[in-house]
């Protein structure tokens, strides 16, 4: 990127906090702002001593195999039949179920299940989901990375037992993984470095990068590409002019009956704009809020900031900022605006994302923040481009 460029954008950047007031609002997922606390584990020779090594591949499914250790005195149930299992993509299907011996407080048990993901997600956004639509209480999470997430948190059962639940979910392929090790609260304390250990034996023995989603790649002329899921829509208008191009993707929901034009879920908008056709910042900014009013949002005020991004240049100068939206047919509360503006050569990249709050439909919102995220880090300029000339 050439030196002025960068002054220009870095100024830009400045100013994008003035598009709406100041970030104020609670979020449902600042519950998930919790951290696991540390918990000193035994020695790994006594721990070897007191457990047993349980190896499966279930149904032969390369990508489900999986090792555990579970406490010596547990049994492997009987009772999980794999003889026509499926991995669906709607219920967890139980890979295997451990369980300890009878105790006053109630039953210890593990369960380890699986699921087939449909859509490109991290497991940090798996587990929310299940603990938001369960309405469990949250003590804690760790995120070990993308795929790999911990969390503990507290449930009442069918019998009114209250557990303290320790679990992982990993993504593994199309295939999610999700491990439970369930305590009863009154034996919660004396058991809580087993139950931990236990499912940080865990260990998923194949693992493999295969994608949830495939990805196409759209081209802007010879200046930029960018890869975006294949089950989001894409608008490419007509080029007129190399000074300002754009093109959109859509997710649409099209599985209500009998319906045959799906509805608008979720919406991504890439602008590119050359540095020779801006005035100057403050216009641009002036023409780019201008140009949000003509597609119905009109910006109220700032959320948060979302600089966890990772892309390959290690320089590379960028920002997200999350914004709640209005317009006269759409409710205050309804939905997000995110944008991020990039800069490779001669252009400007807006990359920006109009989805449903993550408190009103938290599934379809974690689904457009992913694919906002991936296609957001997968936009590149093309080598050799006009834009780096």
């Amino acid at each position: 990127m050439k030196r002025q460029h960068i002054s220009i954008l870095i100024l830009f950047l400045s100013l994008l906090p003035s598009l709406a007031g100041p970030a104020h609002a609670q979020s449902i997922l600042d519950i998930f702002k919790k951290k696991l606390p540390d918990i000193q584990y035994m020695p790994e020779t006594e721990f070897e001593e007191k457990t047993e090594l349980h190896k499966d591949t279930p149904s032969g499914n390369r990508l489900l195999a999986y090792e555990i250790r579970a406490p010596k005195d547990w049994s492997l149930s009987e009772d999980v039949s794999l003889g026509s299992f499926v991995v669906d993509d709607k219920i967890l299907s139980t890979l295997a179920k451990f369980y300890g011996p009878a105790v006053t407080a109630g039953k210890h048990y593990m369960l380890i299940q699986t699921v087939g993901l449909e859509y490109q997600m991290t497991a940090k956004n798996w587990i929310m989901q299940y603990l938001i639509e369960n309405n469990y209480n949250v003590q804690g999470i760790k995120v070990h990375d993308p795929k790999k997430v911990e969390a503990v948190y507290i449930f009442v059962d069918n019998e009114n037992q209250t557990y303290v639940t320790r679990s992982i979910a990993q993504i593994n392929g199309k295939n999610l993984v999700f491990i439970q090790f369930f305590l009863p609260i009154e034996d919660f304390k004396p058991n809580k470095i087993m139950q931990a250990q236990v499912l940080n034996s865990f260990k998923l023995t194949n693992p493999s990068e295969e994608l949830i989603e495939n990805f196409k790649t759209h081209k802007f002329i010879d200046i930029a590409e960018v890869q975006y899921p294949e089950t989001w829509e894409l608008k490419a208008p007509a080029v007129r002019s190399v000074d300002r191009i754009n093109a959109s993707i859509s997710n649409l929901d099209t599985k209500g009956a009998g319906r045959k034009r799906g509805i608008l879920v979720g919406r991504i908008d890439f602008d590119l704009v050359s540095v020779y056709d801006m005035e100057d910042i403050e216009t641009e900014i002036d023409n780019y809020q201008k140009t949000l009013a003509k597609r119905g949002v009109f910006i109220r005020e700032e959320l948060e900031d979302q600089n966890d991004f990772v892309f390959d240049d290690p320089e590379e100068i960028a920002e997200t900022h999350v914004y709640k939206v209005i317009d006269k047919d759409i409710s205050v509360q309804d939905y997000e605006f995110w944008l991020t503006i990039r800069a490779f050569g001669d252009y400007f990249y807006f990359t920006s994302l109009l989805t449903p709050t993550r408190e009103s439909d938290f599934f379809t919102w974690a689904r457009n923040t992913q694919a906002f995220k991936e296609v957001v880090q997968r936009f590149k300029e093309q080598e050799g481009s006009r834009a780096s000339e």
